[in-house]
């Protein structure tokens, strides 16, 4: 997450916004967390020293 989700928060919000008037769309959306990235720098600093890191990017 440290590495590939950066911007995933806004591009939920993003597309929540493009697809509002689309019910079908929005049904698949609505259950995504709207809050899946750490609150600023230095939470997500903590966030990702803490989380442990996959063995492929070892």
């Amino acid at each position: 997450m440290c590495q590939s989700c950066p911007g995933t928060d806004a591009r939920l919000a993003a597309l929540k916004k493009k697809y509002r008037g689309d019910p079908a769309v929005m049904a698949v959306l609505q259950p995504l967390d709207p809050q899946v990235e750490p609150m600023g720098k230095d939470e997500a600093k903590r966030f990702c020293a803490t989380t442990r890191k996959p063995e492929w990017t070892k």
